[in-house]
């Protein structure tokens, strides 16, 4: 099997390579990406990866190279986003042309192509936020630039449905070491401040709820979906964890580092939530972990270069 990775150098993307390098019936891995964030640690390191995987820098907005590069896969996993956004409405155009048209454009190729199957890794940011907990059937009311321009490339996604298999993954907030690590995501920021400076910074009150994935998960169940070992329908699906109240998640921070201040950050404030109902059994077909967050946690921790 011949797989393109868009955004394959990225966060998820470098996770998802060795888990493909190693796996015999994968004949060739394409990651495809523009290395904006710049992030090149999936070039470096001790760990060696095969001839079988290779690299092409470039933009998904560029057709022309997409169409090249697709020509000859079986599959695409489609990752390549514009990931960081504010509450307000900056850089609108961007998440728009990345997001929603680059998308449409890696689709377009994909059909041309004729490729057989067709992961998308979307966001749970399009159920937009809630008190209650969200499942695959509740509405999506996206209320970031990021959640709107992530549901118009869902959109994009089903135009394929009924040409070749395509699963479009809701992901929750990633969290777990790897080697290209994201210290912006909630749970990767609070070790970094935790273990270096022995202080974090919660905003609001902190009761605000937010779903998680663990990394590792999540490149479990895009290998499984491509090896369509568990026999999971194409379709949309929810990949998440468990959900965790950003309080909760500070005092086991403070169980594993005893030490560690918080500090709260407009305390009279309840910022808004968003939890979603894992799907137990899928999550169980995908192969996904589950470790306590806790246990997760102290695997984290002993990544660190400096002792604690």
């Amino acid at each position: 099997m011949n797989v393109l990775i868009t955004g394959g150098a990225g966060y998820i993307g470098t996770e998802l390579v060795h888990y493909l390098d190693k796996d015999p019936s994968i004949d060739k891995v394409v990651v495809f990406d523009n290395l904006s964030r710049p992030n090149y640690n999936l070039f470096i390191g001790s760990t060696k990866l095969s001839e079988k995987i290779q690299f092409k820098r470039g933009e998904i907005l560029d057709s022309r190279k997409l169409k090249e590069l697709i020509s000859d896969m079986d599959a695409v996993v489609h990752l390549a986003a514009q990931v960081k956004t504010p509450f307000a409405d900056d850089n609108h155009h961007l998440f728009e042309q990345v997001n929603h048209w680059g998308t449409a454009g890696v689709v377009d190729a994909a059909e041309e192509a004729g490729v057989a199957q067709f992961i998308n890794l979307s966001s749970v940011s399009v159920y937009g936020s809630s008190n209650e907990k969200m499942d695959i059937n509740s509405n999506t009311q996206p209320q970031t630039i990021y959640g709107i321009s992530k549901l118009r490339g869902e959109e994009q996604i089903n135009r394929l449905s009924d040409k070749c298999k395509t699963y479009s993954l809701r992901c929750a907030n990633v969290y777990g070491y790897n080697r290209s690590m994201r210290f912006d995501a909630v749970i990767n920021k609070f070790m970094f401040g935790a273990h270096f400076s022995g202080k974090i910074s919660v905003q609001g009150n902190g009761e605000q709820q937010r779903a998680f994935v663990h990394i590792a998960n999540v490149a479990r169940a895009i290998h499984t979906l491509l090896n369509n070992q568990a026999g999971i329908e194409p379709g949309t699906y929810n990949l998440v964890d468990r959900n965790v109240a950003i309080l909760d998640l500070a005092e086991t921070l403070q169980s594993i580092y005893p030490e560690m201040e918080m500090v709260f950050t407009s305390q009279h404030l309840t910022l808004r939530s968003l939890m979603i109902e894992p799907d137990v059994s899928l999550n169980q077909s995908l192969g996904m972990n589950a470790s306590s967050l806790k246990e997760e946690l102290n695997e984290f921790k002993g990544h660190f270069s400096f002792s604690k």
